[in-house]
């Protein structure tokens, strides 16, 4: 089991620090709901085990939960391939416009002459990230590998 974040006096007087505090303790419940294997429990446990034993100013305590969240969300996925919600959707948007938008959009462009018509290849390509990343997140869902965090 992984074990939670200890709340601070400070956290209901820094807005960052709650919002941070409770994301990361949704991850931590998230994760307990899911089978994890001992080894990747001890190694996030010492993630929580070093935030927890910080000292300091709200500031780095933040910085510190925000790199903690992100090593463990990476790790999670590497090993057990678990991810947030929309994740793949918002991947997908960006890439969707990268590599179908703009070379849409170029290829309207020397068809037609017009610079102008670059840009409706971008909503194109946008569409098309969220047509995959979507049917990547409900893959995700269906296969119990979808954690229950934004």
């Amino acid at each position: 089991m992984i074990i939670s974040l200890q709340k601070t006096e400070t956290i209901d007087s820094n807005k960052r620090f709650a919002r941070d505090f409770y994301s990361f303790q949704s991850l931590i419940d998230a994760l307990n709901k899911k089978d994890i294997p001992a080894d990747l429990t001890t190694s996030i446990n010492q993630i929580i085990i070093f935030i927890n034993s910080m000292h300091a100013s709200d500031k780095i305590v933040i910085r510190r939960i925000e790199e903690g969240k992100n090593k463990i969300l990476e790790m999670v996925e590497r090993r057990l391939g678990l991810v947030r919600k929309k994740q793949y959707h918002n991947y997908w948007i960006t890439m969707g416009v990268t590599l179908y938008g703009l070379p849409v959009g170029v290829v309207l462009y020397f068809l037609s002459g017009n610079l102008a018509f670059i840009i409706p290849g971008l909503p194109i390509g946008m569409l098309i990230g969220i047509w995959v990343g979507n049917r990547k997140d409900r893959k995700a869902e269906t296969n119990g590998k979808q954690l229950e965090i934004e």
